[in-house]
């Protein structure tokens, strides 16, 4: 009975209008925390991101929920550049041991993958070794263009160049370049519209 009581006590306490202000709060004090890191201003993020060393965000950029932006350690020339006003959705990675570079005005939907890297390479001397073990290996740097708008569940593959204006359809892997304003779709990524 006393359980009862002190969960109706609670519901009556807790409601969402005091969850919502709680997520408002927990959200300020991460934005606050990651603006001082990069001596910014105006880069807003939510609970759970992660922005490691090496990496720059321009003004106006929001990061969703735990999204990862990670330099792998002990690689000297990893660095990440992220745009202006950018949208990064909810639960994306963006892992480095190369450069990534992405433009002015990027979004992404949720659950996106942007890797210069692999766990080895396609070969019987790397896939004897366990997963975690094997080399990290990048096939390149990445360049994202301007206004660029990656749907759910996009991965980028390195040494991949993204023109600007480029829409990428949900759950595509781009693994090849893709020029100026073009609609890629598939696994990997083919273009099915292109404005000339």
């Amino acid at each position: 009975m006393a359980s009862f009581f002190l969960k109706l006590f609670f519901s009556l306490i807790y409601t969402e209008r005091v969850n919502n202000i709680k997520n408002r709060i927990i959200n300020f004090a991460y934005s606050t925390w990651l603006n001082k890191r990069l001596c910014t201003k105006s880069v807003r993020c939510m609970k759970g991101v992660v922005v490691s060393n090496n990496v720059s965000v321009g003004e106006g950029t929001t990061l969703k929920e735990n999204v990862v932006i990670f330099c792998q350690g002990g690689y000297k020339e990893a660095r990440i550049s992220l745009g202006k006003e950018c949208w990064i959705g909810d639960l994306t990675f963006v892992s480095c041991i190369n450069h990534i570079s992405i433009g002015d005005n990027f979004t992404t939907g949720r659950f996106c993958l942007i890797t210069d890297n692999s766990h080895g390479e396609f070969s019987k001397k790397h896939l004897d070794i366990h997963p975690m073990r094997r080399p990290l290996i990048s096939k390149g740097p990445i360049k994202i263009g301007s206004n660029v708008w990656l749907g759910e569940g996009v991965t980028i593959c390195g040494g991949v160049n993204i023109g600007d204006g480029v829409v990428v359809a949900a759950n595509s892997v781009v693994t090849h370049d893709v020029p100026n304003y073009c609609m890629v779709a598939g696994s990997p990524a083919r273009i099915v519209k292109q404005l000339t």
